[in-house]
């Protein structure tokens, strides 16, 4: 039987040196849809030039954030929940680094099986000048399973029944008896806005039951 090979251009020589002479011959083809598909010539969004004068647009634009003055607050809480080793720490220290002109550790952050962060701890964010921003990150432990923040005690850090610096303990989790629980929390102690930091390298591999939760 004679069966014609469409080389794609290669010659004898480069797949198999000139040697005819065979007795088994297997061949598989393997297509690609995609790459019939014409080359995008636009991008899919537009944005500006990341330059100097971009990030300082960016950050003086950050930088001159205020809450509404009805609200009568001085700055937000900003909450970062997400699963161990995601980076929430890290997250507020760039942020801070930005702002500060220089590298800056001021959450501990390290990578581990589980969470570094066991308080409940809202970091400032402060400019070159030393003047704080009118936000703040709220650090806490990560969404471990099983040892991790349930969904009641997220329920309390929303609305502020949890008091700063406070320390988690999985074998004993909070509850309105716990001291320095906050029972009528203000607008101040609550919660204003959830930032959920995952890893997107690893957003497959999230477990199903943290996903529920």
């Amino acid at each position: 039987m004679h069966i014609t090979f469409d080389y794609q251009g290669l010659t004898v020589d480069k797949i198999n040196n000139g040697n005819l002479q065979v007795t088994e011959l297997e061949v598989y083809a393997i297509t690609d849809g995609q790459r019939k598909q014409s080359p995008v010539l636009q991008t899919w969004r537009k944005h500006p030039e990341w330059n100097e004068k971009f990030l300082e647009t960016l950050t003086e634009e950050i930088a001159s954030f205020k809450p509404s003055g009805e609200l009568g607050l001085s700055d937000v809480r900003i909450l970062m929940l997400g699963p161990v080793g995601t980076g929430k720490s890290s997250f507020y220290n760039t942020i801070n680094s930005v702002f500060k002109g220089r590298i800056t550790q001021r959450a501990p952050s390290g990578i581990g099986t589980q969470s570094i962060t066991t308080a409940y701890t809202p970091y400032v964010v402060k400019a070159r000048s030393g003047a704080s921003l009118n936000f703040r990150f709220c650090d806490t432990r990560g969404l471990e399973v099983p040892q991790g923040l349930d969904n009641l005690e997220c329920n309390y850090l929303l609305d502020g029944n949890i008091s700063d610096f406070y320390e988690f303990n999985p074998a004993t989790p909070i509850c309105p008896e716990n001291p320095g629980f906050v029972h009528k929390p203000n607008l101040k102690e609550k919660i204003h806005c959830v930032l959920f930091v995952i890893d997107a390298a690893t957003i497959d591999e999230i477990p199903q039951n943290w996903s529920k939760r």
